[in-house]
């Protein structure tokens, strides 16, 4: 059971390192220092580690909580009272999200972490969205940027990020649209929320972007979708595993639907469509110019502000658990909006703000299945 609430170490060698609070209950861990000054942030989980720290450091742990985009609450840290930008430490199922409030323009567009270097840890930057840390092509942490945010819900994506060796750490720089910063129409205080996080397999999707046409982008932690200047039109893919995890009959599906929270938006009531697929795809390798065409509409939902939302899967689901070949669930379903604007939703790499698969039976499937990798033997 997940539960990243925190608590008290308990361990002493952990507790001799200067470590006083972390998650409850987790297969990956978050370690929480009483001062930065005196140890970094670590995360755990398996043989996998990350160990970063901010690059101001003063300051003692204060417990406090957090109240995320959908109204839950959460355990989270602070090391200052006050400050421009003042940074929130939030535990996720995964690592650590870091939410950054800037009250007022900031002196530098400048936010800068040290990432402790590990031996035979390489890396790769996909396009200003996120830094993987991997051994070989296994990846073993993933570092996101995301978006910047103002207080009316505007955002920007036009945010960069850099890595540079430092002795034995890695300087990681995210660079803040310094255009958002100064337009008149910008409204204080600002929020960013980059992540840290120890990889985990989930259910494949990818993101395709008109404007990124060769890139990849399957391990961000958000979709754009509609229509905009920043992306052009999207599309993001989603292949589900559900003859993986139960077993059961068509006739037994009362209703289906993929759950996600909207992050953010920039036009009310916006259509989006969930879209049938015919091809077999690769996560790690589809982009805008090799995407596949969709062929029929599953459901529409209207998006009309952040939070929670239900898109209607019935027929696939059921689609899916009628074909013993598995392959309808294999090609899976497109989301998109060709509407003028933006939305922006979590992906199925998002572990604070995580999707799911809700399917109403009549009766309990036959079997449940206890797996260990969502997907295993995936190629990055």
């Amino acid at each position: 059971m997940i539960d990243t609430s925190l608590v008290s170490v308990t361990d002493n060698g952990l507790k001799r390192q200067g470590y006083s609070l972390s998650t409850k209950s987790c297969d990956i861990k978050s370690y929480f220092p009483t001062s930065l000054d005196k140890a970094p942030f670590l995360i755990q989980g398996g043989d996998n580690m990350l160990s970063f720290s901010p690059a101001s450091t003063g300051g003692k742990l204060t417990k406090e909580t957090f109240t995320d985009l959908i109204g839950r609450e959460h355990d989270s840290v602070l090391y200052q009272a006050s400050g421009n930008p003042k940074l929130e430490y939030i535990p996720t199922a995964a690592g650590i999200m870091v939410n950054i409030t800037l009250s007022e323009k900031p002196v530098s567009n400048q936010i800068v972490f040290y990432i402790d270097k590990q031996a035979e840890i390489d890396y790769v930057l996909a396009d200003d969205q996120y830094l993987v840390l991997k051994e070989g092509n296994m990846p073993k942490a993933v570092i996101s940027t995301s978006f910047l945010r103002d207080n009316s819900g505007a955002v920007s994506f036009a945010n960069g990020i850099s890595l540079v060796t430092e002795g034995d750490k890695w300087k990681y720089t995210i660079t803040l649209d310094e255009d958002f910063l100064n337009d008149p129409n910008t409204s204080y205080p600002l929020t960013i929320t980059p992540t840290f996080e120890l990889y985990r397999s989930n259910m494949n999707d990818a993101t395709l972007y008109e404007n990124m046409p060769d890139s990849n982008l399957h391990l961000a932690d958000y979709a754009v979708l509609g229509n905009n200047d920043f992306f052009g039109e999207s599309l993001h893919y989603l292949s589900y595993r559900i003859n993986y995890l139960v077993k059961s009959y068509e006739q037994n599906v009362i209703s289906a639907a993929y759950v996600a929270p909207v992050l953010a938006n920039t036009t009310a009531n916006m259509p989006v469509e969930m879209l049938l697929l015919k091809n077999m795809w690769n996560s790690s390798g589809i982009t805008w110019n090799s995407k596949y065409d969709t062929y029929g509409r599953e459901s529409l939902t209207n998006i009309n502000q952040p939070g929670r939302y239900s898109f209607g899967t019935t027929n696939f689901v059921k689609a899916c658990i009628k074909d013993d070949t598995w392959v309808t669930e294999v090609y899976g379903l497109a989301m998109a909006s060709d509407t003028v604007g933006m939305a922006v939703i979590a992906t199925n790499d998002n572990t604070f703000y995580q999707p799911y698969i809700r399917i109403d039976f009549y009766d309990l499937p036959w079997t449940f299945e206890k797996i260990e990798e969502i997907n295993p033997n995936q190629d990055f």
